[in-house]
């Protein structure tokens, strides 16, 4: 198909965009003080014209001389390419698809109920789900919270070799008693290049032990024995202690899952409160005479 030549007017020099830009805007502001003002034309695409003053208000002002021409020349560029593709648009699509207004109407129509309901949402809904919901959510779905990786408890530390007092973190890392674990995350704080205390919550085992030197150890059976361990390379010693492990394909832990839960429930109870709400103004409307049904 060949396509319709349209009529394109565009100042085409550099030299010419800072001329005009300039002498349009002193110009602008004399004819504005003097009550007259003739619009400067500087684009134009068949019928469609691009004025100085519209380029002027979508630039603003800059007393950078060179960034306002790049500005300028782009700004006008683009108007020029969006244009000749508005035009076609036009020529091409069949009426059906160019009926904007109607689109638009029912876009704004959404938005403004979406905009309602979360108003609502944030005045009505309580987003603090009880531990008791959680548990009960989760035995009854328990089928559907299955592993896809290994996870463990375990507790990381990485220090240099020259750290002082190295000689107790041996001791410590393995947790044998509430002093150990006191005793070794000050130490971590003072003299950790990296650490990880996970006693109490999960985490992904590959995402923790990712970065540790095994030197042969194979870390999955490691993982699976809930090793103690540290491993040293030419400037750092890492100690591991696995504390508790859960193998992929298993059933995850509700520990793990909670805050899933959590987000579950949350969006049950949002979309049963925004069925609520749309039944209780129907029937608002009923009882005040507004719904007539032909």
């Amino acid at each position: 198909m060949k396509l319709q030549q349209r009529n394109i007017w565009i100042i085409p020099t550099k030299v010419g965009i800072i001329f005009w830009f300039l002498f349009g805007t002193l110009l602008s502001g004399c004819l504005v003080e003097s009550g007259y003002l003739e619009r400067i034309k500087v684009a134009s695409v068949g019928t469609s014209t691009l004025f100085l003053d519209d380029v002027q208000v979508a630039i603003g002002d800059s007393s950078d001389t060179i960034d306002t021409n790049r500005l300028y020349s782009d700004y006008i560029n683009s108007w020029v390419r969006e244009e000749v593709l508005y035009q076609k648009a036009l020529e091409v699509l069949p009426e059906d698809s160019k009926n904007i207004e109607r689109q638009l109407a029912e876009y704004k129509r959404s938005l403004i109920i979406y905009e309602y309901e979360k108003l609502f949402m944030q005045q009505k809904l309580d987003t603090n789900v009880n531990m008791k919901r959680v548990q009960e959510y989760y035995e009854k779905h328990k089928k559907e919270f299955r592993l896809r990786y290994d996870i463990v408890k375990a507790v990381y530390l990485k220090v240099k070799k020259t750290a002082q007092d190295l000689g107790k973190v041996w001791q410590w890392y393995l947790i044998r008693s509430d002093e150990d674990r006191s005793q070794l995350e000050a130490y971590a704080n003072m003299y950790g290049e990296d650490y990880y205390f996970g006693m109490e919550s999960w985490t992904y085992a590959s995402d923790l032990l990712e970065n540790i030197p095994w030197k042969g150890v194979r870390m999955n059976d490691f993982i699976k024995r809930k090793g103690k361990f540290a491993f040293q390379d030419s400037s750092n010693v890492y100690f591991v202690n696995i504390l508790d492990y859960r193998s992929k394909n298993t059933t995850s832990p509700i520990e793990f899952e909670k805050e899933k839960i959590k987000v579950i429930l949350s969006n049950i109870d949002a979309r049963s409160l925004r069925t609520r709400l749309r039944t209780e103004l129907v029937k608002e409307a009923i009882d005040a005479g507004k719904i007539e049904k032909i």
